[in-house]
């Protein structure tokens, strides 16, 4: 048998930096439902699996020693999962039958005798939490669904975040406007609210940008460093994250992987 020290280093070179996808959608509603500042938000998430966590009990604690945060998701054995399957728009069942994706349960829910909530993990010091464009089609507001999902840990822990362009602006905005009494009401999430950013990954892909109500690549990227700038002066135990752009989805898996290839080649 090898020893100790040479497993887990094995183990080791099995991890990788991973994006993990975070969609929103809502359920049909009617008008008077979609003014309604309680209607039922959904996310679902889609990432690749943690194959040492399946090998033997040894692999599975080095991995959870990594990965040590986590949210749970709905038992796909249920009537609630199935309804919920169900609400999907079309363009989420055609995702979801193509990768491998999660409803997390909300904060509040409980579960049932019997019931199995498998569990979805985080290395938020190295996984990269992406919030994709799909998020406009919940009408309200972009970014209200976050709080009714991720725990405290994650927005506390979490140092990677990518989002398309027009979705920091609402982040931005956000906080500026975090004093106001419909801010207090519904607890919008800012990027103040990320304590612990390193970088910050802005998608300018207009094809992100629903709305279309501005063209991302004709901002100055003065105007994010003063938007930054601007979060940190209103919170001073928040720290400016580093910043860069991508084009489109595709260069931010690219610049994912090609950081891991820097991180690895630095430790040899």
């Amino acid at each position: 048998m090898l020893p100790p020290e040479l497993r887990i280093y094995i183990w080791s070179l099995t991890l990788t930096r991973r994006i993990i996808d975070i969609y929103a959608f809502n359920k049909s509603l009617t008008p008077s439902q979609e003014r309604n500042p309680l209607k039922d938000d959904r996310i679902y998430i889609s990432q690749s699996g943690i194959p040492i966590l399946y090998v033997c009990r040894e692999s599975r604690d080095f991995a959870l020693g990594v990965y040590r945060y986590g949210l749970g998701t709905e038992d796909q054995n249920t009537f609630r999962f199935q309804l919920r399957r169900d609400e999907f728009p079309a363009h989420v069942t055609e995702r979801w039958n193509s990768c491998r994706c999660y409803l997390p349960c909300r904060r509040n829910s409980h579960s049932v005798p019997g019931e199995i909530r498998p569990r979805i993990y985080f290395n938020l010091q190295e996984d990269t939490v992406c919030l994709n464009g799909v998020w406009w089609c919940v009408g309200r507001h972009p970014l209200y669904p976050l709080r009714n999902y991720l725990t405290n840990d994650i927005f506390l822990n979490l140092q990677y975040l990518a989002l398309p362009f027009e979705m920091f602006a609402w982040a931005v905005w956000n906080d500026r406007y975090s004093k106001s009494p419909l801010y207090l009401r519904d607890r919008r999430v800012t990027l103040a609210d990320f304590s612990s950013l390193r970088e910050i990954i802005i998608n300018l892909d207009c094809s992100e940008d629903e709305r279309g109500e501005r063209d991302p690549s004709l901002v100055p990227e003065e105007e994010i460093t003063e938007a930054l700038e601007d979060i940190a002066e209103r919170h001073p135990g928040w720290k400016i994250p580093k910043w860069r752009l991508v084009r489109d989805r595709a260069s931010l898996g690219r610049i994912v992987e090609r950081d891991e290839t820097s991180c690895s080649e630095t430790l040899k």
